[in-house]
């Protein structure tokens, strides 16, 4: 996770581009099983699995992001 936190944070890619990249990534891992699976239910599979992880990354890259700031806005009030 801390490795998806670091490309999320240096691009700062919006969730739908880190979907894109996600899906890319994806379908050239499973593309030795498109063969045995049909490929409209494989694409709609990797779909589905894309947005899954695009989502939490966004939400630990964002709870990273306020924590930052939390932690800021506490220091500078001492």
């Amino acid at each position: 996770m801390e490795q998806n936190e670091k490309v999320a944070k240096k691009s700062k890619l919006s969730k739908k581009t880190l979907r894109k990249e996600i899906y890319q990534k994806l379908q050239g891992v499973l593309s030795d099983y498109q063969k045995e699976v049909t490929n409209k239910k494989l694409l709609t599979h990797m779909k589905r699995a894309s947005k899954l992880l695009s989502r939490d990354i966004a939400k630990v890259a964002k709870k990273a992001k306020q924590k930052k700031e939390k932690t800021a806005q506490l220091s500078a009030a001492k």
